[in-house]
């Protein structure tokens, strides 16, 4: 028998394997020491990282080996009956489950970065997976979030069984809790289900607040700014900011008289009768700048022009005098 290369070429019966004791090995009985040496180590040493595939290739020796690529492994290329591995996968891969590549839970198994599982070649193209930790953790924790969602009253998907204790619904301060034992829910939750009880709790929000809120923005032509309302840390009354920008003082009827008394005569807004000396005909809506105005009254002019912008509110051919008001 030549000397072997690999565990395959190896047999689990003895009388099989070489040299026999009428071999003549003249010198090579040290190439066979160190090929079954050799042998014997790469069982125990990491493997070339194999390729994903839809039949991922398992070499005769080793039985440590990363798996890369991401395309989903349908099967496991066969070995020998009662060949081992242990594969890392260093990505994200789909293990479909069937008669030659048996899953835990019987069914197919999508890997994270990282997850180990150990499979045996059982019978002939047929692997099953004998340990897979990080899967079966994460199956476990489901069941047992999905055990303790039904122990708190939580909505299933499933709707197959009913809640038997409270349901509660916060606001992150403030907490209330409904009786809801026996109470179906999922699809089948309705007038006299979980849903109700969740309706009611949100009803009671506004009542709690103790007035009607406004909404803020939304309407017709509005944007989504932000807007604050509060007293003027001078006392100077309500302002308003819209997103960061004051918008100044709001009039009220106990402030309206102050603010117009305290205008100044040429601000802008205000209003005054002038004298037309821009050279050319203002009509209703045209506009000058002050210096094309002298102040006036309804037989005299001054030579006193006003600051700013004026729009005119009249009609005034050059030299005549009507109402002008300022507007900027």
């Amino acid at each position: 028998m030549p000397i072997p290369t690999t565990l395959a070429d190896l047999s689990t019966v003895e009388s099989v394997n070489s040299p026999a004791g009428s071999d003549n090995v003249g010198g090579n009985i040290d190439n066979y020491f160190r090929a079954h040496a050799t042998i014997l180590k790469r069982q125990f040493a990491q493997g070339a990282d194999l390729a994903s595939a839809t039949t991922l290739a398992v070499p005769a020796d080793g039985t440590c080996f990363n798996v890369t690529g991401t395309t989903t492994i349908a099967q496991i290329a066969d070995q020998w009956k009662g060949k081992i591995v242990v594969l890392r996968f260093t990505d994200v891969v789909t293990l479909t489950h069937s008669a030659s590549l048996v899953m835990p839970y019987a069914e197919s198994v999508t890997t994270a970065a990282d997850d180990v599982a150990i499979f045996v070649n059982i019978d002939t193209n047929i692997w099953q997976c004998l340990d897979y930790p990080n899967y079966s953790y994460r199956k476990t924790m489901a069941a047992a979030d999905n055990a303790q969602a039904t122990a708190n009253g939580a909505v299933k998907e499933d709707g197959s069984t009913t809640m038997t204790g409270a349901l509660a619904v916060t606001d992150g301060t403030n907490t209330a809790s409904y009786p809801a034992s026996g109470v179906p829910y999922g699809p089948s939750w309705g007038a006299s289900g979980a849903k109700t009880y969740i309706d009611t709790a949100l009803a009671t929000k506004q009542a709690a607040l103790g007035y009607v809120p406004v909404q803020q923005g939304g309407g017709p032509g509005q944007g989504g700014s932000t807007i604050n309302i509060g007293y003027g840390a001078s006392n100077e009354g309500v302002r308003v900011a819209v997103s960061g920008f004051d918008q100044g003082v709001i009039l009220f009827e106990d402030n309206l008289a102050s603010k117009l008394a305290s205008m100044a005569v040429d601000a802008i807004g205000a209003y005054g009768f002038f004298q037309n000396n821009t050279g050319v005909t203002l009509g209703a809506g045209n506009g000058t700048s002050g210096s094309g105005i002298t102040w006036s009254s309804a037989s005299h002019s001054s030579s006193s022009n006003p600051a700013g912008n004026w729009m005119c509110c009249g009609y005034a051919p050059n030299g005549d005098k009507t109402l002008f008001r300022r507007v900027s």
